[in-house]
């Protein structure tokens, strides 16, 4: 008798510090709403939390490009699954995360917005984001936060050091004439070009405006135009064919859940074309 109640108080025993240890293990579940968010908190977090990306699921344009949405409408899958975490991180132009609140009527879900202004693909821009969001997790996940701390100062190593490495080729740029999609505008004028024109989204631009853009480029001489990947190409292929003008094509996201690559590969497609 007292053998089977000493084994019985071994498994309970047991089975406590199992169910301690699952309960410690738990890792926070984190909705991210942009490329942008997903790419960053991939790179502080690591395996540190479980994450869902959601992103827009209409055309090209408007998906994974930060575009002001007053409402949007999620399929009731992607709800449900959001439903099921702890954290839901959203920007200040996506507003219609608001009332998302309301249709999952759920407690215990933390909706945080993140109100850093201007084009994230611009690195000192996105460096703010990724701090802001180091920050929320330290405190979020205490124990974890050295680890998150070095993962940002790595983070912010790798694209401070790629800025350093493109100086002398921005300073070469300065002041170059270009006409660019309205997207990539903020992060050409970063590197230092002279954007004497913008457009917008390809399938948006009409004739008329075409034939604006080819005034502007020989009157003010321009000799690159660049499109931005995600907004379609047709632009500026058809005036790279029709002026001989050097075309480019760059990302306004980060690709393959990487910022800093995505950067170094916009750097190098715009400078292996001067």
């Amino acid at each position: 008798m007292k053998k089977i109640l000493l084994l019985s108080i071994i498994f309970l025993f047991l089975t406590s510090a199992a169910n301690a240890i699952l309960i410690f293990e738990k890792k926070l579940k984190v909705v991210t709403t942009s490329p942008y968010l997903a790419s960053i908190v991939k790179d502080i977090c690591r395996n540190k939390i479980v994450t869902k990306n959601i992103f827009f699921n209409s055309s090209s344009a408007a998906v994974l490009l930060p575009t002001y949405q007053e409402n949007y409408e999620l399929d009731p899958e992607t709800i449900k699954e959001i439903s099921k975490n702890d954290i839901v991180l959203y920007h200040s132009w996506q507003p219609w995360i608001k009332s998302l609140k309301y249709r999952i009527s759920k407690f215990g879900i933390v909706y945080r917005e993140l109100k850093i202004d201007g084009s994230l693909m611009v690195p000192e821009t996105n460096l703010q984001l990724a701090k802001e969001i180091t920050g929320l997790f330290s405190v979020w996940d205490r124990d974890n936060k050295d680890f998150y701390e070095q993962n940002f100062k790595e983070y912010s190593d790798k694209v401070i050091k790629v800025i350093e490495e493109t100086k002398t080729n921005r300073e070469q740029v300065k002041g170059i004439k270009v006409i660019c999609n309205r997207r990539l505008t903020p992060f050409m004028l970063w590197l230092g070009f002279n954007v004497v024109a913008e457009y917008k989204d390809s399938e948006y631009v009409s004739v008329k405006e075409i034939q604006m853009l080819r005034d502007k480029i020989k009157k003010e001489k321009v000799k690159y135009v660049i499109d931005c990947l995600q907004a379609g190409t047709d632009v500026g292929r058809t005036l790279w064919e029709e002026l001989n003008i050097k075309h480019i094509v760059i990302s306004n996201i980060p690709l393959a859940n990487s910022y800093t690559k995505t950067l170094e590969k916009n750097l190098e497609a715009i400078f292996l074309s001067l």
